[in-house]
Parts: C-alpha cells; structure tokens; sequence
C-alpha cells in the first residue's frame, strides 16, 4: 500500500518508512502543503497517516482538501516501530487495497477529535470536500506541475525505495534492460536534460536522485552483487530498502 505520510518531522518520517517497509508499505514522506501536492499527484497514495498532535491538528486542516475521502491513520510522532506495524497492519498482498469513501467511515475531524483519535489504533477517513470543477485546459504551469511530481517521485524512491523502484525494473529484469534504464534515467535526470526549466532546488533533487541511480546501477550491473541483493531480497519476502550490498 502506498502511504502519504504527513506533518512528521525527517526523523519520525524514517522510523515510519523502515517500520512500514519491512511489512510491505511503501511511504511517501511530504514534508509540507506543496510536497504533499506533489506526491499526491504522483504516487496515487491509497492512505494517509498523520501524527498527534499540534502537527498533526495543522495537517488536518487542509488535507482534506488535498485527498478528500481517503483513509487516514493518526500515529503518534514518538510511535516505536511495533507500535506503527500494530495500528497500520501489513500490506495486502495480492490485491489493491480500496479508497475508503466518506459515507463508509467515520470523518477525521479538526482539533480536538484529532488528538482523541492519535490514542487508538482505528483507522479514519478524511472527510470528504466538495466537488471540484473540471480541469482547464493544459497549460506551460501545467507541464511543469506534472515534471515536479515526476521529480518528487523518483526523488522518494531513490530515498526510500529499493534499486528495482530506482532503476524502474523489474527484479528479473536482463542486464541489457537494467544498462538501457540506467543510461535513459541518467540522461533525463540531470539539469540541462530535464524537459522544463530548473531552480536551485531542483538541481539538488537532480543531482540527488542521480547518485542514487549511480549507486543502484553499481549493484544491478554486478552480476555478484546482484545476486547476494536478490538473495536478500528473496529471504526478507520482499524488496529491501536500497543498502549496502557491495
């Protein structure tokens, strides 16, 4: 399942991600109003989780704008791993896991139900907004929108997701699949070959997210250390979070 997480600091948002990804969730970490936009364009999140809460209680008022009628999980920000894998629960495995409508489940309220909800492990929904109005027509703001939420994703799995997720492969993919992502991606993912015009910070996600496809290049094209990372892979039941497999 893909989770949006939101209003959690860097450090409860990797305690999120290493408890959430060893039972099969894959988390998207926003770190405000614009991130969180952009993930949501991007990576369809399934659900939310948010912390108890004063950051939480921010965050609850204006997700429900964002991603109107989505399930949410209240977590508190100090929450120990097993605490996160008890309330979340494991990834479904087989089948996608369904948006959870307004009329189906009980609204997450603004402070101070919010607060009321961080103790208990019960899921919410956020509640739902009103209609929205059909999109204009695509504009130049439009395709660069659409270009940041496809460098905030990548930009997500290179931080949290595995050398599969960064190559864009799949795990029996040839050697000769893995060199001709490697090269499109390093191609695309640099300041003079991304198709719109960059900033300072897009910069240094591009830079960032072109180590990270470096790194998992090193290890896939290594017939040996792709295997002790397949191995690993296989004995874990599911796709390890990029490490150190030379």
């Amino acid at each position: 399942m893909k989770l949006l997480a939101v209003g959690f600091d860097r450090a409860a948002q990797e305690r999120l991600s290493a408890a959430l990804s060893g039972v099969g969730h894959q988390v998207l970490a926003a770190t405000g109003q614009v991130s969180a936009r952009t993930l949501a364009r991007a990576g369809a999140p399934e659900a939310l989780v948010i912390p108890g809460g004063p950051a939480g209680e921010a965050a609850a008022s204006w997700v429900a704008d964002l991603l109107p009628g989505l399930r949410a999980f209240v977590l508190p920000a100090d929450a120990d791993p097993g605490e996160v894998v008890a309330m979340v629960g494991p990834a479904p495995v087989g089948q996608p896991t369904p948006r959870a409508s307004a009329s189906s489940q009980p609204s997450l309220t603004p402070p101070p139900g919010l607060g009321a909800e961080s103790a208990g492990p019960a899921s919410t929904a956020v509640a739902a907004a009103p209609s929205m109005p059909s999109p204009a027509p695509r504009r130049l703001a439009d395709e660069r929108d659409d270009m940041a939420a496809r460098l905030a994703a990548k930009l997500a799995d290179v931080r949290f997701g595995d050398y599969h997720a960064i190559l864009g492969t799949s795990e029996g993919a040839s050697p000769a699949i893995v060199r001709e992502q490697h090269a499109r991606l390093s191609r695309l993912y640099t300041p003079s070959g991304w198709p719109v015009p960059v900033g300072p910070d897009d910069i240094a996600q591009l830079e960032e997210i072109g180590r990270g496809l470096a790194d998992a290049f090193t290890i896939m094209d290594d017939p040996q250390l792709r295997a002790r990372y397949e191995r690993a892979l296989e004995s874990a039941g599911r796709r390890p979070a990029a490490g150190p497999w030379r």
